[in-house]
């Protein structure tokens, strides 16, 4: 069994930016960098052109909550007693 290798944000970053500096096709990066997926390298390039931040997603097992729903002022006070209640962290 294979262990899952984490790529780090700077080197995704590093992935995107040769690829749009022309300096290899999407195979040749894949090759030269060993992504295995060029369909992952195309969703970095993607949200690298969205201005999206690239994240290595190293939680330590712990799941991150990315992408949420726009809370008011009164809602986010309301989680923070919640967690507090509960003994939960929060990041």
């Amino acid at each position: 069994m294979s262990k899952k290798h984490r790529i780090s944000a700077d080197d995704k970053v590093k992935y995107v930016q040769d690829y749009l500096s022309g300096l290899g096709s999407q195979d040749d990066i894949c090759i030269k960098y060993k992504i295995r997926s060029k369909a992952k390298l195309q969703q970095w390039i993607s949200m690298y052109n969205s201005h999206n931040e690239l994240k290595s997603y190293d939680s330590g097992g712990v799941a991150i909550m990315t992408k949420g729903r726009t809370t008011t002022y009164n809602e986010r006070i309301d989680i923070v007693k919640y967690c507090f209640l509960c003994n939960w962290t929060f990041k």
